[in-house]
């Protein structure tokens, strides 16, 4: 694992890297950290090159949900529906601290844009492609549904079907990832962006990297070199010299509100273009999300606007007239941008399937797909990209983590749930680099009470520590993070 020494001046791993790898990933998110962590099991070497940090794209940007997607039924997907239900599956098995069953209410409308004899199909669609892991779906009647879920609009309501489907921690589940790739050999580098190509008599041999915390450079050469940059794909092949158009970004932005409507999810149509809304129990708060729209993919595009904010508010206080949200109980926002394979349609009605291209010989891409599908994407690709070797399929039970006695032990950072020993293992042991890895990424603090001066101060402190961090360093980094936490955060302490 590399280790920063002296004020982060040295990476211990680059003075190692020119060496050759059989596949040098390009990107952290979930995509990249599923195929280092398939490859390297499968005894390839495997170098993982993230310009920023792990996951923290569109990876830790989701709407938390582990699920086979009710709404591909109705452009006909039924591949990309059975693949996903049988991934979730297996993610409930092999992930059971970070993914958990999920109860979800579709309320039915007289006004609903699907009739109903096409509802009561899709479920049962739905349920056979699901298998019985889950409970199978059930109709609630009006009344039922009324008395079960009372914030509900009763204007024409008939009833609803109550449906299971999975919730998960979707950075963590990118770090169990990780954690397996590093145990079985796999290089991994967060802040290290590719800056160019070596190339050797015309044909891409490694890439030129240089860790942006540090400004230290690296070099490396590999066998094959893969695109896995997700809405950054295009950038990727561009500092390539191609031309290719190879992704499509889509916007999805999210609300966190400071109100726990039920312990279901709902689904429901907005009433604005009809497009599926959640609203998603989360912590004690509310996950209310997403929106659909096209991307340019700039860093300006993670931000939520108020056009946004405005839709999703709109469309969910027409399903909750009664107490409608205000502004004032959102906590914080989000968004991410999903690579889509560029369409002609709009991103709503995009394709959710992969696809892997040549770029140039040696020089791979693999965008689209759905967070679920992970597994069975990197699978796909490393079966194309290395036919004649064994791609081993090991499923593994995730990372040991501290028990809650070990917990108790060490002293909580500042007025927050989290304790020292677990800021230390994640600096230790998950490549936490700075202040923002931690509190959005290890943890979601970010998303959800406003976090205290104090809390930033002890955190800084144990960073410092570990890192030895100058005091301008350390004052440089709580600033980065008080103004990343204006963008996300409603209100601060």
């Amino acid at each position: 694992m590399p280790q920063l020494l002296q004020d982060g001046k040295v990476f211990s791993l680059f003075t190692k890297l020119k060496e050759n790898y059989n596949l040098i990933i390009i990107g952290g998110g979930i995509l990249g950290a599923a195929i280092a962590e398939m490859a390297a099991s499968s005894s390839l070497k495997v170098l993982l090159l993230e310009k920023e940090d792990f996951a923290s794209g569109a990876s830790s940007k989701t709407s938390k949900l582990a699920h086979g997607g009710l709404r591909y039924l109705e452009t006909g997907n039924f591949k990309l529906v059975r693949e996903s239900l049988r991934e979730r599956n297996r993610l409930l098995k092999i992930h059971p601290r970070f993914v958990k069953p999920l109860p979800f209410f579709y309320p039915i409308y007289t006004s609903n844009k699907w009739p109903s004899f096409l509802i009561r199909l899709g479920f049962k669609i739905y349920d056979f492609f699901a298998g019985s892991d889950l409970p199978k779906h059930r109709f609630l009647s009006r009344e039922e549904a009324l008395r079960r879920f009372p914030f509900l609009d009763e204007k024409g309501l008939k009833g609803g079907c109550l449906y299971y489907d999975a919730q998960m921690e979707d950075a963590r589940l990118v770090f169990d990832l990780l954690f397996q790739a590093e145990k079985c050999g796999a290089t991994l580098l967060n802040y290290s962006a590719v800056i160019g190509f070596i190339r050797k008599e015309g044909f891409i041999k490694g890439v030129r990297f240089q860790n942006s915390l540090t400004g230290e450079k690296g070099e490396a050469f590999g066998e094959i070199i893969l695109n896995a940059t997700g809405s950054f794909a295009n950038e990727l092949a561009h500092l390539a010299k191609s031309s290719l158009f190879l992704v499509k970004p889509s916007k999805g932005s999210h609300l966190v509100i400071n109100r726990t409507l039920s312990n279901e999810a709902i689904l429901f149509h907005s009433n604005i273009d009809s497009r599926v809304i959640f609203l998603i129990p989360w912590k004690n708060h509310t996950l209310l999300g997403t929106t659909d729209t096209e991307a340019s993919g700039n860093t300006k595009d993670f931000r939520v606007n108020e056009e946004e904010e405005k839709y999703l508010l709109e469309s969910a206080n027409s399903l909750l007239k009664q107490n409608p949200i205000k502004t004032s109980e959102i906590v914080s926002k989000f968004a991410g941008l999903r690579p889509l394979i560029p369409t002609n349609k709009d991103t709503y009605r995009a394709s959710r399937d992969h696809k892997i291209e040549e770029i140039e010989p040696a020089f791979f891409s693999v965008v689209g797909g759905k967070y679920t599908t992970h597994h069975l994407i990197a699978k796909d690709v490393l079966k194309s990209l290395f036919p004649d070797r064994k791609i081993e399929e090991k499923d593994f039970a995730g990372v040991n983590y501290e028990t809650a006695t070990e917990r108790e032990t060490s002293p909580l950072i500042g007025d927050s749930s989290y304790s020292e020993r677990e800021l230390i293992y994640s600096i230790q042991k998950e490549h936490a680099k700075t202040l923002c890895d931690w509190f959005y990424r290890r943890t979601p603090q970010a998303y959800l009470t406003p976090i205290s001066d104090k809390t930033i101060e002890h955190a800084a402190g144990i960073f410092a520590k570990n890192f030895h961090w100058t005091e301008e360093r350390k004052k440089n980094e709580i600033a980065l993070l008080k103004n990343e936490l204006s963008h996300t955060q409603t209100s601060r302490l």
